[in-house]
């Protein structure tokens, strides 16, 4: 099952790219297609992990804050692509949530 949701977070990802990519072709048609269908993917496999996280026990806070980055890492350029003002501020909050991630210890050393 963590498997799909990994296929649809990528999926989500490569969603989110096309547009930029069928834009500098001069392809794009329907502007709204793809973001649309990166927000529902990357939504489905952000609820398929944590399901999987509840149900085996392993829910912690380094998972909830990676999973909430990402959505809103892809919320956020989706969003941007649809033209919703501000949008890209919801990309900087999960680009801010990685930091965190980043900086904030794992475990505590014996002190």
């Amino acid at each position: 099952m963590v498997k799909w949701a990994n296929y649809f977070i990528a999926g989500a990802t490569i969603g989110m790219l096309i547009p930029f990519i069928l834009d500098y072709f001069e392809w794009l048609n329907n502007i709204y297609f793809w973001p649309v269908l990166s927000i529902i993917l990357v939504t489905v496999g952000v609820i398929i992990h944590l399901i999987n996280s509840v149900q085996s026990k392993n829910l912690t806070l380094t998972t909830a804050i990676i999973l909430l980055s990402v959505l809103s890492i892809i919320y956020g350029f989706s969003l941007v692509q649809v033209h919703i003002k501000n949008a890209e501020y919801l990309s900087l909050a999960g680009i801010l949530l990685i930091v965190v991630w980043l900086f904030v210890p794992l475990k505590r050393g014996a002190d």
